[in-house]
């Protein structure tokens, strides 16, 4: 493949994107050959490229090449590709990665093998700046547990009820929910859920899976509208609640899904 050709938009067997835009941290997914195949909003944003710019690009070249000194980072010698190469997943905190400007960072990431049968089919990386930490050892469980989810999921369809259990579970919540929009009906539909072992939901999924939910309507409605992500703090003996429905935490960067906790 020519590097200038993007790659398709996809992390290994996973084709929906929506979840994986709505993280807060930066993540990619690498073919077998270390070329992009996707970035998300977070990741692209804290690099400074747009996405035509790393689809298909391979990013030791791009964003791991050189050291502080300016001194050549080999491929041989990094981490993040031995782990499409031998199978092995990584977890550094104190790496450098260059940005588009010429900038460069010191950044906390993990890397794990994608595999496709008993064939690596490439990696899936999590980074974020440390410079930008706050509950450090908090978002480093947290990527590493969706690094972990993403590398061993079995079918596509699997995925967003283990992604919310990984980011509920990292963030002490109690129950999660994703949210998918349909742009041809304007509405926001409950399409996956979650709740912590020993929640008694009750009636809570149920009701909360027959929602529809219209743009700026409640917590995941408002964070559609505003494309930001929204947090309500709890109050002191009671959930809060919206007309139709109870939601703490939106967490969204794209108007295309996210996931609302409690």
């Amino acid at each position: 493949m020519d590097p200038a050709t993007p790659a398709p938009t996809a992390c290994g067997p996973f084709p929906d994107r929506a979840a994986l835009d709505a993280l807060g941290f930066g993540l990619y997914c690498l073919d077998d050959e270390g070329r992009c195949t996707y970035a998300n909003p977070a990741c692209l944003a804290m690099l400074g490229y747009a996405a035509d710019e790393v689809l298909g690009r391979n990013m030791h070249d791009l964003i791991h090449h050189s050291h502080p000194d300016g001194s050549a980072y080999p491929q041989s010698a990094c981490p993040m590709v031995a782990t499409r190469m031998t199978g092995r997943a990584v977890r550094l905190s104190n790496e450098v990665l260059w940005r588009c400007d010429g900038s460069f960072f010191t950044a906390e990431y993990s890397a794990w093998p994608l595999r496709d049968g008993d064939r690596i089919a490439g990696s899936v990386v999590t980074l974020v700046d440390t410079a930008q930490l706050g509950g450090a050892s908090d978002r480093l469980a947290l990527q590493v547990t969706v690094s972990r989810v993403l590398a061993g999921m079995a079918e596509p369809e699997e995925v967003l009820a283990r992604l919310l259990a990984a980011v509920g579970g990292s963030l002490g919540f109690q129950a999660g929910f994703f949210w998918d929009v349909s742009h041809r009906e304007r509405q926001l539909t409950a399409t996956a859920s979650w709740t912590a072992p020993g929640f008694e939901a009750g009636a809570l999924a149920g009701q909360t899976m027959a929602l529809t939910l219209d743009r700026g309507e409640d917590l995941p409605g408002r964070a559609w509208e505003e494309g930001e992500i929204l947090h309500t703090p709890p109050r002191a003996g009671k959930r809060r609640r919206g007309r139709r429905g109870w939601f703490r935490r939106w967490p969204s960067r794209r108007a295309s899904g996210g996931a609302s906790s409690a």
